[in-house]
């Protein structure tokens, strides 16, 4: 069982937490602890990185910006100049 979140979007893009999920895999989801967990055991999410490939998108404008500049929730989702 390996503890995750649902503030993913950032993890995702480094090939962690939701990315690695499949069809079927099992999730427990706590709304009053606001917590969710990969019912997948740990050796198996380590073979699925090993193949992880993220993808690339070629962005534009603002949202190339905002890609670039603002950090990911941990760190706030503040705009570093």
């Amino acid at each position: 069982m390996v503890p995750g979140n649902l503030q993913n979007s950032s993890l995702a893009g480094v090939g962690r937490g939701i990315v690695l999920l499949k069809e079927g895999d099992r999730l427990r989801i706590d709304f009053p602890n606001r917590k969710m967990d990969i019912l997948v055991a740990e050796t198996e999410l380590a073979e699925r990185k090993k193949t992880f490939v993220p993808v690339k998108r070629s962005l534009g404008g603002w949202l190339a910006r905002y890609q670039k500049l603002v950090t990911n929730a941990s760190q706030g989702g503040i705009l570093s100049v």
